[in-house]
């Protein structure tokens, strides 16, 4: 109903603006319009402008997703099939893409919490396999899962930092040093019989490097210079450098200094602005934690002990101009389209396969479904948003609720602000309280696991676990609603700008 009511109701022009509200026109204290001068004004337009552009850097390009597979749906392990890699269309990747983007407005805890994890993980990886030169940016490459074991043209699992050798990998590593025991002996053979000079580096066919000083696959190809991918090569693969990061952050922060400018100059901020500002704080988290990760990878590096190469996408073909050119792109088109009717056709079979809901009712509730299952699965740090920690220390949900309960505090600035109805202020103060409030209960739900089978145990699990994820979720969208229902009258002074010739000292 409030998306129906801020449709209904036009953006009214500035001056149309007062008369909607006679406090309007005085929130500034003096009492008259002081935006009379184009020069020190801006439109409504460009305040949305603003605020998108920085809510899109917060919620797209800062996000650093893993390397696109496929999950199984029911218990999020990685789908192999037909013995090969589980590649992702790029329209599954584009729609995966925005569906981050969705959770990182409704849920930017989330986001922060994946990213902490991961910055955990690879710190832990690259004190492991420093002795091998590797780096964080390393360990950020394992958790996103950039390596893909092959036997032979046989896929076999994407590599991870694990304790021990499953059955399958035992094998394959036996496989590997007969394979190196052999190669090396020929070559000694022929050094031998003085086709060779000198004798070939690294171990040979009678000094292999001790395999139980390997934890896992990883390291023991490691051990046997199967992976010796640099970290200047994990960073060109990549889709962002250091100057697009820079030109991001440096946007977020000087719409920060902008809002701040502003309260000092005693000028009225608008409610779409607070939000932006705490998206645009918590984007700097963000960068940090993922400052050492690849963003945007598609493929991973193919490990091969037979033909080590890196994966890549699909060769280009020569373009041919005219009927075939159109035919090629419309048939593009319409696999794009195929591919994402699969992929939520998979999803729609596994959340109704046993739902009695009515046919309309499961298409009004899917969306609302898959954004519940996916903030289900980063929560947990399952199937796309794997993390490659093993156990969360405490300082973590520590550092993530502090951060959360900042975050939900931002929002009660506009406490005393005037709104254009007494509800849409109750409304805000209320679903402000929430969004702080919240993040407080985790702290209990960390410690609640032992306390289920008691009966207040499980009420408060019930209350903590599934309602007030809803209501925290529900209080998200109707602040975001209620900031864009404000717009349709703004009181007078936030159409001003802020006068950097009198707010900063100068000659």
């Amino acid at each position: 109903m409030l998306i129906l009511y801020a449709l209904a109701r036009p953006l009214l022009a500035p001056d149309t603006a007062v008369l909607v509200n006679d406090t309007f026109a005085t929130t500034d204290g003096s009492g008259f319009d002081r935006c009379s001068d184009i020069r020190s004004c801006r439109t409504t337009e460009e305040i949305i402008y603003s605020c998108i552009a920085v809510v899109f850097i917060c919620t797209w390009v800062a996000i650093h997703p893993n390397i696109p597979r496929k999950f199984d749906f029911r218990d999020g392990k990685e789908i192999v099939r037909n013995s090969e890699y589980p590649s992702v269309h790029s329209a599954v990747v584009t729609l995966q893409n925005i569906l981050f983007m969705l959770l990182a407005l409704i849920v930017p805890e989330l986001i922060i919490m994946w990213a902490m994890r991961q910055w955990f993980a690879a710190r832990k990886i690259a004190e492991k396999y420093k002795k091998y030169n590797w780096t964080k940016t390393h360990g950020f490459f394992v958790v996103m899962g950039g390596f893909a074991l092959y036997d032979g043209d046989k896929f076999l699992h994407t590599l991870e930092d694990e304790e021990s050798f499953t059955e399958e990998e035992e094998a394959v590593a036996n496989k590997i040093d007969e394979f190196i025991k052999g190669y090396l002996k020929i070559k000694e053979e022929q050094a031998s019989v003085g086709s060779i000079v000198s004798r070939p580096d690294g171990p040979t066919s009678r000094l292999l490097p001790d395999r139980s000083e390997a934890s896992c696959m990883l390291e023991f190809l490691l051990q046997r210079k199967l992976i010796s991918v640099t970290e200047d090569e994990i960073k060109d693969k990549g889709k962002s450098d250091a100057l697009s990061k820079f030109l991001a952050i440096g946007q977020t922060a000087w719409f920060i200094v902008q809002c701040i400018a502003r309260g000092v100059e005693g000028i009225s901020i608008t409610n779409l602005e607070i939000l932006t500002v705490a998206f645009a704080l918590l984007n700097f988290g963000t960068y940090f934690f993922w400052l050492d990760k690849p963003q945007r990878i598609r493929f991973p590096i193919k490990i091969n002990y037979q033909n080590q190469s890196s994966g890549g996408g699909g060769t280009a073909g020569s373009k041919s101009w005219g009927l075939g050119w159109i035919i090629s792109g419309l048939q593009a088109i319409w696999d794009w389209f195929q591919a994402i009717g699969r992929e939520i056709g998979s999803n729609w079979k596994f959340l109704y396969n046993y739902s009695p809901l009515i046919f309309p009712l499961r298409i009004i509730t899917y969306p609302l479904w898959t954004l519940f299952i996916q903030s289900i699965d980063l929560a947990s740090g399952q199937s796309p948003y794997q993390t490659g920690l093993k156990k969360d220390p405490w300082h973590l949900y520590v550092s993530v609720i502090s951060i959360a309960v900042i975050f939900g505090a931002i929002h009660c600035i506009p406490w005393a602000f005037t709104f254009p109805s007494h509800t849409e202020q109750i409304m805000w103060r209320v679903c402000a309280l929430g969004v702080t409030c919240f993040p407080v209960l985790g702290i209990v739900l960390v410690f609640v696991d032992d306390l289920v089978e008691s009966t207040w145990g499980l009420r408060l699990f019930i209350v903590g676990g599934v309602i007030g994820p809803i209501f925290y979720a529900i209080a998200r969208i109707t602040l975001i609603i209620l900031a864009l229902m404000e717009l349709r009258a703004l009181p007078t002074s936030a159409h001003q700008t802020v006068e950097w010739t009198t707010l900063i000292p100068h000659i």
